[in-house]
């Protein structure tokens, strides 16, 4: 879903489903970083190399100017 939001003529888009993922992977790591000593490493590695790829994924949409095309807020939001 995307909803337009219009500044001085331009048009610029804020992508909630990026968004959201966002929300998922900091979530993601703020919980595994947290409990990662009652987790057994089978499990929390794998979690860990998952969401790192997930984050990367994240910085590269930041650089390109998603999800909401305002880079000083992009960069916050991608890490």
């Amino acid at each position: 879903m995307r909803i337009a939001v219009r500044r001085h003529g331009d048009r610029r888009y804020i992508e909630f489903p990026t968004l959201a993922l966002a929300a998922v992977i900091h979530g993601g790591w703020l919980t595994l970083t947290w409990s990662w000593s009652a987790l057994p490493p089978w499990l929390w590695l794998p979690a860990a190399a998952w969401l790192l790829a997930w984050h990367n994924s994240l910085q590269h949409e930041g650089v390109h100017g998603h999800p909401t095309g305002r880079p000083a807020l992009d960069a916050a939001i991608s890490g």
